[in-house]
């Protein structure tokens, strides 16, 4: 079973603000998973991210 994490465990890993993980996730950087009302991030995305870093659309 693959590991998922809340918004405030992704921020912590990614050495960032919750704000910043939304943003990711509105933006389409990062890809949730709903659990009812929770919102989860793959743990296996987060561990892509990190080897490629995000790519937000911005500067």
């Amino acid at each position: 079973m693959e590991r998922l994490v809340s918004v405030k465990e992704a921020a912590v890993q990614l050495a960032c603000c919750e704000a910043s993980i939304w943003k990711f996730l509105r933006q389409g950087g990062l890809q949730r998973v709903k659990i009812g009302r929770m919102t989860r991030i793959r743990q296996q995305d987060l561990d892509a991210c990190i080897r490629l870093g995000l790519q937000t659309g911005g500067r």
